[in-house]
């Protein structure tokens, strides 16, 4: 066990492949939390996020920290009565944070006051979440690994002021066990995954739900030979889901993978091989057309990787490997924010920041004589005008979410466009735009406040 976090801040730089990693805070094990099963969620200059043990009463706390790495606080340390041992990440919706531990779901506001518990857990509403909460308008949407009739874990949706709770889907096996990780939403479709069930070979699967609770459909079973038992989430990039397996694949080390919203193209875009990382508990995370992500196991240090691979598959490259020198085994996925990833790694625990220098240096830097664009008014309510110089005409502007996703994409045809991503939740968003050759002309960020 390490001293308390006070007397071990190690600020550690490592570089391998035009990347740099750094080391923003390393937890104690003591009442600043112990060990982290999710990932960080950012906003406003700092990150915040959740331990699964540690704290005043040895069962997790919630955290904010600056993305320099300075003003680490602990927001709330969970005491049973408030919940305990949280396993997933925290949502954001301006400056109120939702999240889930085994025992409630809960929202409390990003400067540690007003907790409130929104629904405890029962046998009749799912227990033990393994993911994390999506918020679209009020609506929060969510999965519990246990419960409810099979004991097979449960889609679900609530309000955020603890209205309106609805049962979605029960598992029962046959579609699906043990539901881990979180889903995704797009145009009134949640798509996402379990770690077991399915057919006889229990892989897991891949599945597509309507935000009202129809149209439940399995769209993929896992197997053995191209992966099975994914621990993590889909991204959409289009009409092509993206993941990863913990397991299966020739070496049984997992699979990196992509599908079509309607379940077919199933394709292995990578098999890993313990060289080249092992056994993913994690999401990807998109950026333009590269994915980025990390593993448990494996790489050339053994402890884990990051690494990028485009989404056709091709151009993997690992970007680095945890090698037992710092806190080791990274779940959860990178957070992009501003021009770096952010992420957690397990053992013990730390938090980090990432850059891949070779490609997300500059994101918002503009091109030596290219126009800058303006947009308005920023921060907005989802709908804004963005202008931009003769030069950047008929240029590609694409938005992406603090996750890295893709959530917009569109030309510009004239001096001033009007977009509008009122659909999406408030939060911190990013914008470039791209040029017919495919160059940088401008990028930044977008705030949407409702």
């Amino acid at each position: 066990m390490r001293k308390y976090h006070l007397l071990a801040i190690f600020l550690l730089f490592f570089e391998i492949t035009n990347a740099q990693l750094k080391v923003l805070y390393n937890f104690s094990g003591g009442l600043d939390g112990d060990v982290t099963y999710g990932s960080v969620t950012a906003s406003g200059g700092r990150l915040f996020g959740m331990t699964c043990f540690g704290g005043a009463d040895t069962i997790g706390v919630i955290f904010s920290i600056d993305t320099n790495g300075n003003g680490f606080k602990d927001l709330l340390s969970f005491d049973n009565t408030n919940g305990r041992t949280p396993a997933g990440s925290l949502t954001i919706s301006g400056t109120k944070l939702y999240g889930m531990t085994l025992t409630n779901i809960f929202s409390i506001d990003s400067d540690g006051n007003n907790f409130k518990t929104i629904l405890p857990f029962s046998d009749s509403t799912g227990k033990a979440p393994e993911g994390s909460l999506i918020l679209s308008g009020k609506t929060l949407y969510g999965m519990t690994f246990e419960g409810v009739s099979a004991s097979a874990g449960n889609v679900f949706c609530i309000d955020t002021d603890g209205t309106g709770y609805k049962d979605l889907h029960n598992f029962t096996g046959p579609d699906g066990d043990d539901p881990w990780g979180s889903l995704i939403l797009s145009n009134g479709v949640l798509y996402g995954m379990t770690n077991g069930g399915g057919d006889s070979l229990n892989g897991g699967v891949v599945f597509r739900i309507n935000t009202d609770g129809t149209g439940f459909n399995v769209i993929h079973y896992f197997d053995s030979a191209s992966g099975k038992n994914p621990m993590g989430s889909l991204i959409l990039n289009g009409n092509v889901l993206y993941g990863m397996t913990r397991y299966g694949g020739p070496k049984n080390d997992g699979v990196l993978f992509s599908l079509d919203t309607n379940g077919a193209g199933y394709k292995v875009l990578l098999d890993f091989n313990g060289t080249n990382g092992a056994e993913p508990i994690a999401d990807l995370t998109l950026l333009g057309e590269k994915l980025y992500g990390m593993t448990s196991q494996g790489g050339t240090g053994k402890y884990g990787t990051i690494f990028s691979i485009d989404t056709d598959g091709t151009g993997y490259k690992q970007l680095f490997s945890f090698n037992g020198s710092m806190s080791d085994e990274p779940y959860g996925n990178l957070t992009l924010y501003g021009d770096k990833f952010y992420g957690l790694t397990t053992i013990e625990g730390s938090i980090f920041s990432f850059k891949d220098t070779s490609t997300v240096t500059g994101i918002n830097q503009l091109l030596i004589n290219k126009e800058r664009v303006a947009i308005w008014p920023n921060p907005n309510n989802g709908e804004f005008s963005i202008q931009s110089g003769s030069s950047t005409k008929n240029s590609e502007v694409e938005i992406f979410n603090i996750m890295g996703e893709r959530i917009y994409s569109g030309r510009i045809n004239s001096e001033v466009t009007q977009l509008d991503i009122s659909g999406q939740p408030a939060g911190l968003y990013l914008y470039r735009v791209m040029n017919e050759e495919g160059q940088l002309v401008s990028s930044g960020k977008v705030v949407v406040e409702k």
